[in-house]
């Protein structure tokens, strides 16, 4: 966001617009991920321990 604001004159603001909306979904994604592998994890881990 820093970039974009010191640099709006230079940019085309639809290329700046579509590219924050890209990253800001693949970032989306990736937290969705990680929360799966923590909750499988979690899961995985209660089994365990009730299984010994």
């Amino acid at each position: 966001m820093d970039i974009i604001a010191k640099q709006a004159g230079v940019l085309e603001m639809d290329t700046v617009k579509q590219t924050a909306y890209h990253l800001h979904s693949m970032e989306q994604d990736l937290n969705r991920k990680v929360f799966e592998v923590r909750l499988e994890k979690s899961i995985l881990a209660n089994q365990m321990s009730h299984s010994t």
